[in-house]
């Protein structure tokens, strides 16, 4: 669970969506748009020289393509993945 949005986080989707669209739309080629996390108040993860230490995300970034090789080699045509990222919800002024 995401505590700062109250989002579920449920890796296995990757591989819950691939093996269904294998198996229910003829195997498709699909891909992953957007795949990541925000966390509110970030800062209370900075570092004293002001790197923010985020081990939650490369968790959650991990365990998503883990699960998404997994269907990957089990003959999914997943043919790309990109990863979200905050500079997405950046509009010019």
């Amino acid at each position: 669970m995401n505590q700062s949005r109250g989002w579920e986080i449920y890796p296995k989707v990757m591989y819950d969506m691939a093996v269904y669209l294998k198996e229910n739309y003829g195997n498709i080629p699909w891909f992953v748009s957007e795949n990541g996390m925000g966390q509110e108040n970030e800062e209370r993860f900075m570092d004293k020289q002001g790197m923010v230490s985020d081990d939650y995300r490369i968790n959650f970034i991990g365990q998503h393509l883990k699960w998404l090789l997994k269907a990957v080699e089990e003959g999914a045509n997943c043919e790309g993945y990109m990863l979200w990222a905050f500079t997405d919800c950046v509009c010019p002024q």
